[in-house]
């Protein structure tokens, strides 16, 4: 059995982790697993309350363990977070494959990961970029208002990156600054081609 190779994409929100992530997945034939998806379960009436920018809202036990056990080659029921009802709603069976793509602002902060990670790559993309295409998303996809997006990212989001970025840096094995979706794909998979040639 092929053990899967774990690679972690770490970055500010809205940074272009989930693309690169599925980009990856693609390439790599792998599979893609979204941190966003292990938040501890919670009243939805505390979602205003909740700040899910905080790296200890994730629970990072049952991750670990979902990744301990396909790294051996067990499949596993992957949650899906629903924000609405603010738990659990639906899984999903995820085999071993020969690369795991997890992808979360925080995915290089956790030591619990950390042990598990073949390669931790950091999307070092400026705030600025960040905060406007995260005021686009909000809009689509969440119907916020302009204020109220930009007052959340200013006042929460980015602040809370900020306090653990050099943490995050130091855990990370591939640093990645603004390029194309295509460039860093390229980057990674080269990094990969490398490491393997290294075993």
């Amino acid at each position: 059995m092929q053990v899967p190779t774990i690679l972690f994409i770490s970055g500010l929100s809205c940074s272009g982790k989930s693309t690169l992530a599925q980009n990856l997945a693609v390439a790599l034939n792998g599979e893609k697993i979204r941190i966003d998806d292990y938040y501890f379960e919670t009243d939805p009436a505390e979602f205003e309350k909740t700040d899910f920018d905080d790296p200890n809202t994730i629970d990072v036990n049952l991750l670990a363990s979902h990744l301990g056990a396909l790294k051996s080659g067990t499949a596993i029921e992957s949650p899906h977070y629903d924000f609405v009802e603010c738990r659990y709603t639906e899984f999903r069976t995820i085999h071993p494959q020969p690369y795991l793509i997890v992808e979360g602002q925080y995915a290089a902060y956790y030591p619990a990961l950390q042990k598990l990670s073949d390669m931790t790559i950091f999307l070092d993309v400026p705030i600025e970029t960040c905060l406007n295409r995260r005021l686009e998303r909000d809009q689509k996809i969440l119907h916020r208002s302009l204020e109220d997006s930009k007052n959340r990212f200013e006042q929460r989001v980015a602040p809370t990156f900020v306090a653990h970025r050099k943490v995050i840096m130091e855990n990370s094995s591939l640093c990645l600054s603004s390029a194309s979706q295509f460039e860093w794909q390229t980057a990674v998979l080269a990094a990969l081609q490398l490491k393997a040639c290294q075993v």
